[in-house]
């Protein structure tokens, strides 16, 4: 994916910084002591077990400017607007795509709006392509990360109040071996049927 704006996970950076601080600290006693050789291990201790990070999948990647295209179904009165604000993704080993979407719904009404239902579709391949593997679904470990990731955050709300309302919802989608960035859409359906829909627009390789 190009994903901008990449972040290792906060410990391991920490730990690449540590060793990084204490080797600069020992320079003036590189000719003197071991230090030269202590603070390359230790640099190359901590790269081994970031880029063991990125390797295994867990190189966390964060978008805020994220193209998409809002519409809704016919007799509605667009009084509900779905916004993705956000879109972190955790490639997840080799198995999934795993994506925190932080959603903003503005209800134009000057009442409150139920919500029936929210749901999400994607587009996982595009012709010509080959088709992956959705072992995902499956996958226990998988699971528990997206129910891990979903504990962290407030779910969608099943009334919306008049004015913004900010919810994150989290979505698991096979890995896309020939890279870019997938598509996929929110749907949410008021309590008269009516659906609001956002979609990600993908960037296909």
């Amino acid at each position: 994916m190009r994903l901008a704006d990449s972040q290792f996970g906060t410990g391991r950076l920490w730990l690449y910084g540590t060793a990084v601080a204490l080797f600069l600290t020992a320079l003036p006693l590189i000719f003197r002591t071991h230090a030269f050789v202590i603070g390359l291990s230790m640099i190359a201790v901590a790269g081994l077990i970031t880029l063991g990070t990125c390797a295994t999948g867990y190189l966390t990647q964060r978008r805020s400017r994220i193209p998409q295209k809002q519409s809704h179904s016919a007799g509605t009165r667009n009084d509900l607007e779905l916004t993705i604000a956000e879109e972190v993704a955790h490639p997840f080993e080799h198995k999934a795509l795993i994506l925190e979407l932080k959603i903003i719904v503005r209800n134009k009404r000057h009442t409150p709006a139920a919500v029936r239902g929210l749901r999400a579709n994607s587009q996982i391949y595009e012709e010509g392509q080959p088709a992956p593997a959705f072992d995902f679904m499956t996958d226990i470990e998988v699971a528990k990360e997206v129910e891990r990731l979903k504990h962290q955050h407030n779910s969608a709300p099943k009334q919306l109040e008049p004015g913004k309302t900010v919810f994150w919802y989290v979505l698991s989608l096979p890995r896309r071996l020939q890279g870019g960035e997938p598509e996929y859409t929110i749907t949410l359906e008021d309590a008269h049927r009516h659906e609001y829909t956002v979609k990600r627009l993908g960037r296909p390789k």
